[in-house]
């Protein structure tokens, strides 16, 4: 069971990724929806 301080650093790496993907120059930018990877964090 997680503490409630360790999902911090969740969010700060989920809040990381969603600004990645609001950069429209960002070299890697959205190819495609990883299902997989939104499955596994709901």
């Amino acid at each position: 069971m997680k503490n409630y301080l360790n999902f911090e650093n969740d969010i700060k790496n989920l809040e990381g990724e969603l600004g990645e993907l609001k950069d429209s120059y960002n070299q890697k930018g959205l190819a495609e929806v990883d299902t997989d990877k939104i499955s596994k964090i709901q």
